[in-house]
């Protein structure tokens, strides 16, 4: 994958910085593989939606005790935009998924979902740029109604030269921070690591919060109430 290539050329020798600076941003390139799902459709909808995503960057910002993970130029701070994106954040040791709803009968408000993940580690190993990454792997279940159950495998590329537990979407928990994360057919790749001096206190991008935020299962629960009137 071509991005290994500006991963080397980005982050070269910046692994002795973190040390000094704990803060900073990592951005990811999306890249898409096979999938028996996406075969099944139409094949000029999905080139299209394929490379409308490569396109696409998405920025992880962190500090020693959160991160955020987001589409980049959708979501910045005080942007009107910023309610209308999943974003993907740590707080405390959990970490959550934050989506908007705009629906004709529930009216606006944010779902709130706790994410985290089983990760088996192995002793296998490989470079990115001049980072020593290992691997993790784990898997999730997706129920895809008519076309079936599906038990998609998830791996992850992590590096203890950063040990923060951060990562693409709701992935982290391991001793290091995911350079790689490929998620059934889709792999994210980290393309630039920077880090600063803002220390803990940085401002990190965040969504608006204006709107109602209600759980996951509160969703679920008001949706189950509506159809059974």
């Amino acid at each position: 994958m071509n991005y290994y290539y500006i991963v080397l050329v980005s982050i070269f020798s910046l692994s002795n910085v973190f040390s000094q600076s704990k803060s900073g941003f990592v951005e990811y390139k999306v890249v898409f593989g096979s999938d028996e799902i996406l075969e099944t459709l139409d094949k000029k909808m999905v080139e299209e939606f394929k490379n409308e995503t490569e396109a696409e960057q998405y920025l992880l910002e962190f500090n020693e005790k959160e991160y955020v993970f987001y589409l980049k130029d959708k979501m910045t701070i005080d942007s009107k935009k910023s309610s209308k994106k999943t974003f993907y954040y740590k707080e405390k040791d959990s970490l959550y998924s934050i989506r908007p709803v705009e629906d004709d009968t529930f009216g606006k408000f944010m779902v709130k979902e706790q994410k985290n993940t089983n990760w088996e580690l192995h002793n296998e190993t490989k470079m990115i740029g001049e980072f020593l990454c290992y691997k993790a792997t784990s898997y999730y279940i997706a129920d895809r109604g008519a076309y079936g159950v599906f038990k998609f495998p998830i791996i992850a590329w992590y590096t203890p030269q950063i040990p923060l537990s951060y990562g693409p979407l709701t992935y982290g928990g391991l001793p290091g921070m995911i350079l790689e994360l490929q998620e059934r057919n889709i792999t994210y790749g980290a393309t630039i690591i920077k880090f600063t001096s803002l220390g803990t206190t940085s401002r990190l991008a965040k969504p608006n919060r204006k709107d109602k935020m209600i759980t996951l299962e509160e969703y679920h629960k008001m949706i189950q109430a509506y159809y059974k009137k």
